[in-house]
């Protein structure tokens, strides 16, 4: 017995409308665990012992900066502030990290905090299809800072790496502008 369509195309296709945004939703909230994730991950790395010395002549610290080691110093607080996220569906922002300003010792971060959140602002239109997790360090030198060998997003995009996998998110990585900077573009 031959079988008849009696639901209308017109409530097929809304109905299958509704599933594709139920499953964007699904995927910007993963994305958006994963991003925070990252945040936490990077803004929380360690930062090498310092030894202070007080110079009573000029009345300020002296700092002794010591040996390298993976954890930068941070004196402003910019760096920090200014590493966030943002997800990205067909070119609309979906969500993105607050950019909370961190303390520093010379500093309040709230410069590195607006430039982090304008520069995952200006990514945005380059990804017009598609969602993306983008995670940057939005301060001018996070780049120099990173190819110095300390680590400003390294260990934050290999935990992004494992994440996406462990959720089962397909991923592509790729640099911004020759940054150390990536973008996590779930195709």
């Amino acid at each position: 017995m031959p079988t008849r369509q009696t639901t209308k195309m017109a409530e097929v296709d809304r109905q299958i409308e509704r599933l594709v945004e139920a499953a964007k939703r699904a995927i910007v909230r993963r994305l958006a665990i994963i991003g925070e994730m990252c945040v936490n991950k990077a803004r929380s790395l360690p930062g090498p012992s310092l030894t202070v010395f007080w110079d009573s002549e000029k009345g300020q610290p002296l700092r002794s900066i010591p040996k390298h080691t993976p954890g930068y110093i941070d004196w402003t607080a910019n760096l920090r502030s200014s590493i966030g996220y943002v997800i990205v569906v067909d070119g609309e922002i979906a969500k993105m990290s607050t950019f909370e300003p961190v303390k520093g010792m010379d500093g309040d971060g709230t410069q590195g905090a607006q430039e982090g959140k304008a520069f995952a602002e200006r990514l945005v239109a380059e990804y017009p299809h598609g969602i993306v997790l983008i995670v940057v360090a939005g301060m001018k030198y996070a780049e120099y800072v990173q190819r110095k060998g300390y680590d400003v997003t390294v260990s934050a995009e290999l935990l992004a790496e494992q994440l996406l996998e462990q959720f089962g998110i397909k991923s592509k990585t790729k640099p911004i502008d020759g940054s150390k900077d990536s973008q996590r573009d779930t195709g």
